[in-house]
């Protein structure tokens, strides 16, 4: 057994204190839902030795203040700026700097993990992710934690999404781990590979103030299917709390694959039938998969649910006009909506994968540069932009594919000492039941990690449907 560190925290701070105040968050940022997103972050260490604990921590804590030095919103605080709007913007303490916690937790193992895959139920959240872990008056943009396990690390970090989205998180784990490599090898990163001011850059956000009406943009067009919603509602306010106690009564979470032959024939099976049709893309296809195999563990034709919908998470910072930087830090996200009947989601797939698909390829196509625009004019006029991005959710899926973050994790390299990343896991509060997580996998084709009721999950678990496609990780 190795040597056991103190349980700790302390405050880092940037080499140069930053100016006490305040600064504004964008239109995309102030729709966003408020809630804290978990990343963790496994790596392997052979020697447990306490000198090589120390020193792997102070690689992070400079690596983390070099860090602060780049992107110093991550040292701010969401605060409240107008409480009629439910507005917010950032707030910069006397001391502005990120909480970084140690702790050891020698009981979990990490060639046990790896044997099984390193599994969700095996990284509880009282141990592996630091407060806070909800939305407050005064939450931090980020947290970190380094917990020590036998023969390992698992690095966490809570990222605020009301200031960044996953894809932004990916550029605080590049910069972050540039600089901890930095460190480990007794040099500073050169100007040319820091993050630049043109990366913060999110001046093309702004439109001017519309009154567009709500209801013109298909993500908030209004649905007749109202029977799940207040059931939705409880879900979210437990996850923008940070309250996984309760989201545990209400959601399981199930983790699956598909391997790449199966995602072959998944191709294959979702291919235009007519010359008239559009070939799509391997994400719309499988977000068609979830989205009516999901409806058939509902029930909805049973239920009388007329209509159903997926929402996909766009990363629009290309369709911007002019584009953003792609490692641009704060939120570019907008909802695609496809809706279907319940009766086409539920028939075969042979006879509707293709044109579900098509449903979900569509409408992301919506989503011109001059309507995200106009959407970011909207939001400024909109009497309460808290959580606005989402629309009543009744018995609907949202999809999410953040494989920049997913690339990013991947590729980073932390120095001698902790070389790279083995394992990614999200522990998240999914804020609807029908939450969908879709990531390359280290093993070839795609993991889907999706939360639902208890109920759903055990038809999903029965679905021989689902079943030949996908195969459940632990």
């Amino acid at each position: 057994m190795g040597s056991i560190l103190k349980a700790s925290k302390e405050l880092v701070t940037p080499s140069t204190p930053l100016i006490p105040g305040y600064s504004p968050l964008t239109p995309l940022d102030q729709y966003m839902v408020r809630v804290i997103l978990p990343v963790l972050c496994v790596f392997e260490i052979k020697d447990s030795s306490l000198s090589l604990k120390k020193t792997i921590l102070n690689n992070l804590k400079q690596g983390l203040s070099r860090t602060i030095d780049d992107m110093p919103a991550i040292a701010a605080y969401v605060v409240t700026d107008s409480e009629v709007q439910e507005s917010i913007r950032l707030k910069y303490d006397n001391d502005a700097g990120v909480w970084f916690h140690t702790k050891d937790v020698s009981h979990v193992d990490y060639d046990s993990l790896k044997r099984r895959s390193f599994p969700f139920t095996a990284l509880p959240v009282e141990d592996f992710v630091p407060e806070p872990r909800g939305h407050s008056s005064k939450a931090p943009v980020l947290t970190a934690q380094a917990a020590f396990i036998q023969g390992g690390l698992v690095l966490t970090f809570n990222g605020h999404h009301a200031a960044m989205d996953a894809q932004g998180l990916g550029t605080f784990v590049q910069v972050w781990a540039r600089h901890v490599a930095a460190v480990s090898q007794g040099r500073v990163v050169a100007s040319e590979h820091r993050l630049g001011l043109d990366s913060l850059d999110g001046s093309s956000i702004y439109a001017p103030v519309m009154r567009r009406p709500w209801a013109e943009f298909p993500t908030f067009w209004q649905s007749n299917d109202r029977t799940y919603e207040a059931a939705q509602k409880e879900v979210m306010d437990a996850a923008m709390s940070g309250n996984f106690s309760k989201l545990a009564t209400l959601l399981r979470l199930t983790n699956w694959i598909i391997d790449e032959d199966k995602l072959h024939q998944l191709r294959q099976q979702a291919s235009p039938q007519s010359k008239s049709e559009s070939a799509v893309t391997d994400n719309a296809a499988l977000s068609a998969l979830i989205w009516m195999h999901l409806s058939r563990a509902r029930g909805l034709v049973k239920r009388h649910v007329g209509t159903s919908s997926l929402f996909t998470a766009i990363n629009c910072r290309r369709r911007m006009n002019p584009p953003l930087a792609p490692n641009y830090p704060g939120n570019c996200i907008v909802l695609a909506r496809a809706t279907a009947t319940s009766t086409e989601l539920e028939a075969s797939e042979s006879q509707s994968l293709h044109g579900i698909a098509q449903l979900v390829a569509d409408s992301l196509d919506w989503w011109a540069p001059d309507e995200i625009w106009s959407l970011t004019g909207a939001i400024q006029a909109h009497p309460n932009v808290r959580n606005a991005l989402v629309p009543p959710m009744d018995y609907d899926v949202v999809v999410t594919s953040p494989s920049r973050l997913a690339d990013s994790l991947s590729a980073a390299t932390w120095g001698e000492e902790l070389g790279g990343i083995t394992a990614i896991r999200f522990a998240f509060p999914a804020w609807i039941d029908g939450f969908a997580v879709v990531l390359p996998s280290v093993q070839g084709g795609f993991e889907i990690t999706l939360w639902t009721s208890p109920d759903t999950a055990n038809r999903l678990l029965a679905d021989e449907g689902w079943c030949r496609w996908v195969r459940q990780l632990e």
